[in-house]
């Protein structure tokens, strides 16, 4: 394995496909694992089950642990499709940019909703590509502010000896 970082493209360093595919998992699983739990707590709390202490929080914890692991495991799911196919079309290609991003997203969400049908496939897609499309425009945005900024940083400051012209 490599030492260092091969593409810094984005916002973590990554030495390769399978870098990239335990982070973006982890971080997915993680994510959905917290998200799920706070949805699943306030479904608790909203529920009528309990009028005592113990049966409401019992009623929250049935429904963090029904959310929770749910939510995890569809994000984790995706993002191994995301990685998976974002590599393989980027060793097609031979280039590693944003087209590559939307695509795999756009194939990530078709296939993880393959069994609802077509229509649902569809727009699964539509919504995954929609997403990381937005991130991916966002983050040009921030690399062009940044760049501006750079630069006119450089061309305000006064040179440190004088030119000759």
């Amino acid at each position: 394995m490599e030492d260092g970082p091969t593409y810094t493209g984005g916002i973590m360093p990554s030495r390769g496909w399978s870098d990239d595919l335990c982070y973006g998992t982890g971080t997915m699983y993680i994510l959905g694992l917290s998200t799920g739990g706070v949805w699943g707590f306030l479904e608790g709390m909203r529920s009528q089950h309990g009028r005592n202490f113990k049966l409401r929080l019992n009623s929250v914890l049935n429904s963090m642990t029904r959310r929770g692991p749910f939510v995890a495991n569809s994000l984790g799911v995706l993002a191994m499709f995301y990685n998976t196919i974002n590599y393989s079309i980027g060793s097609y290609r031979g280039k590693k940019d944003q087209y590559n991003n939307v695509g795999a997203a756009a194939i990530s969400g078709m296939l993880f909703k393959i069994g609802a049908g077509p229509r649902t496939s569809m727009i699964s897609g539509l919504i995954c590509a929609g997403v990381v499309g937005t991130y991916q425009a966002c983050l040009a945005a921030y690399n062009d502010y940044k760049e501006k900024k750079v630069i006119g940083s450089v061309a305000l400051s006064s040179p440190s000896e004088p030119q000759l012209s």
